[in-house]
């Protein structure tokens, strides 16, 4: 694809598209004549106007053509942390993840990926790792729809360079890309390999929280989000592979291992508790079917009763979750669609219990 030269049209354009087509006009003209920085601002500055004028598609390539031409020019891909906004927007990087941006904007996910994989690939052969960790997983999320298994990779990348930044201490950084691996491999019913990977997050990070205790410090309570999560999505893997027997098993099994649940870092064992019902602590249509029926108007999220829905919708409404960021993005989706089956399975089972 290629950014729209000035040119004649058949309907009138406004002011901001006319002067960016003329623009994406003298950056070819650069191209041809050797100077690629004067043809890369030349492009971001008509990626801004077609940015300006929403035309999303043609400020996706003008920014990706800047960002490209941009790149062999910067020796050092990480960005400088003194810059300004303005300043680390302009790198090629910046350019790049912009352009990935307006991709989306277009529903064009093929492109978003590219760029957003080219500005990953250039931070990492940069050094910053923590960063470019950060976009791979978002590359797991963005492709998973498209394709399981690229989303599967794109995680497991993740991973890696969290764990080349930081250490020991990468695991509870790469908590999103971790659950998500798990989380894909359930999406394509790969239910015992999901259950395997969860269930050694749960044995890993239950050993970085402190006693019984949730710690004041970022290693026990991000622990604890971790372990919570892994424990909500081991057991609705079990639901949905082996029925609510096992699950209930399981549910038994952590919860006289784990430390007692809390009520700010253990959102999901809350959950968990809701969908096997107050009284007869087990699984049943019943129950689950209740926990996906949408809360009330002004219910609050930290009210587990007043439904599944408005809690993972909204999760942080309440103070007490305003560091389940890293947890709660794809949560909603995944855990709706584990619940739907687990609901079908359900009926299935009691249905023949009945006859």
């Amino acid at each position: 694809m290629t950014a729209p030269a000035a040119q004649n049209l058949d309907y009138d354009m406004t002011p901001e598209e006319g002067r960016a087509r003329t623009l994406v006009t003298a950056a070819r003209t650069a191209v041809a004549h050797g100077d690629q920085l004067l043809a890369s601002h030349l492009y971001r500055r008509a990626g801004n106007l077609f940015k300006l004028d929403r035309r999303w598609q043609w400020a996706g390539i003008a920014y990706q053509e800047a960002g490209e031409r941009k790149a062999p020019f910067e020796v050092d891909a990480r960005p400088d942390p003194s810059l300004t906004l303005a300043a680390r927007q302009g790198t090629a990087i910046g350019l790049l993840k912009t352009a990935s941006d307006c991709f989306v904007k277009d529903d064009n996910p093929h492109e978003a990926v590219g760029c957003l994989q080219t500005a990953a690939e250039l931070l990492m052969d940069g050094g910053d790792f923590t960063t470019s960790a950060g976009y791979f997983t978002a590359l797991g999320l963005m492709v998973a729809p498209l394709h399981v298994d690229a989303g599967i990779r794109f995680y497991e990348k993740a991973v890696r360079l969290h764990e080349a930044a930081t250490g020991w201490y990468g695991r509870l950084c790469a908590r999103p890309a971790l659950l998500g691996i798990g989380e894909l491999l359930a999406q394509k019913g790969d239910y015992t390999a999901a259950i395997n990977h969860f269930e050694g997050l749960i044995k890993h990070h239950a050993k970085e929280i402190p006693g019984s205790e949730i710690g004041s410090g970022y290693s026990g309570s991000g622990a604890a989000l971790t372990v919570s999560a892994a424990y909500f999505r081991a057991v609705l893997c079990y639901l949905c592979r082996d029925g609510p027997v096992a699950a209930q098993e399981a549910v038994q099994q952590w919860d006289a291992t784990l430390p007692p649940a809390g009520t700010a870092y253990n959102p999901e064992r809350h959950i968990m508790r809701h969908a096997m019902g107050t009284a007869e602590n087990r699984f049943t249509a019943a129950n689950v079917a209740r926990v996906l029926r949408p809360a009330s108007s002004g219910s609050s999220s930290v009210h587990y009763a007043a439904g599944f829905g408005q809690m993972l919708a909204n999760p942080l409404d309440n103070y007490e979750f305003a560091d389940l960021r890293g947890v709660y993005p794809r949560l909603e989706p995944w855990a709706r669609m584990m619940l739907e089956r687990a609901l079908r399975l359900l009926r299935d089972v009691e249905d023949e219990g009945h006859r």
